[in-house]
């Protein structure tokens, strides 16, 4: 995702097609039903309609993320941040009858997802979570972990909060709250190589160099 965001178009499309090669082997039935969603239903991860709500879910969680760290964005600004990730929804498969037409309707279409009835977690959908939140990782410290459980919590919408069972406590949101600050107050002067990962800078380069 990375390259598809920052790099030139030949690199992006390299990375693309990719994630499309991936997603081509990504496909069965689901071993565990959900209300919505008996078991033995068949999936694959290239269905478009599938491909949209993982497409959705990193353009909200990035707008959530920025601006719980940094200053609030425009109405135009996150219009215009929506109408510029359609490109990539683009290149991993999507056509624009697939993608809401605008970022009223994709806020829209977002609050559907997360207010009706499709979303579900499984007992192994629980187990995965929870091994992303702690990683079986010897050198892993378990106050990071901590950290990313509370921030992960946080940054979720509630009912997809309660879904996971994520704990919610006035603790954890005086923990976040603490956090949210200490990154708020420190990230304007963090130097750009601990800010921005490689590639993005080497985007920012390449947006300069052009410029110039």
């Amino acid at each position: 995702m990375q390259q598809i965001i920052y790099e030139d178009g030949h690199t992006a499309l390299a990375a693309a097609r990719q994630v499309k090669r991936v997603h081509a082997r990504v496909r069965g039935v689901l071993m565990e039903g959900t209300p919505r969603f008996p078991a033995g239903t068949p999936y694959r991860a290239s269905d478009p309609e599938l491909l949209l709500w993982v497409h959705s879910t990193l353009v909200a969680t990035a707008l959530r993320t920025y601006e719980n760290f940094l200053p609030p964005l425009s109405d135009v600004e996150r219009s215009t941040y929506y109408e510029e990730s359609k490109m990539v929804g683009r290149v991993l498969g999507l056509t624009d009858a697939d993608l809401p037409a605008d970022f009223g309707a994709f806020e829209a279409y977002f609050q559907s997802m997360v207010d009706g009835p499709d979303l579900a977690v499984t007992p192994g959908v629980r187990a995965l979570a929870e091994n992303v939140i702690h990683p079986p990782i010897s050198w892993f410290p378990r106050i990071a972990g901590e950290a990313l459980s509370v921030a992960t919590a946080a940054l979720l919408p509630e009912p997809v909060r309660g879904l996971y069972g994520l704990r919610w406590s006035y603790r954890r949101q005086l923990a976040w709250r603490l956090l949210r600050r200490s990154l708020r107050e420190t990230l304007p002067y963090m130097p750009n190589m601990i800010r921005a990962g490689r590639h993005a800078r080497r985007g920012e380069r390449r947006a300069r160099s052009l410029a110039a």
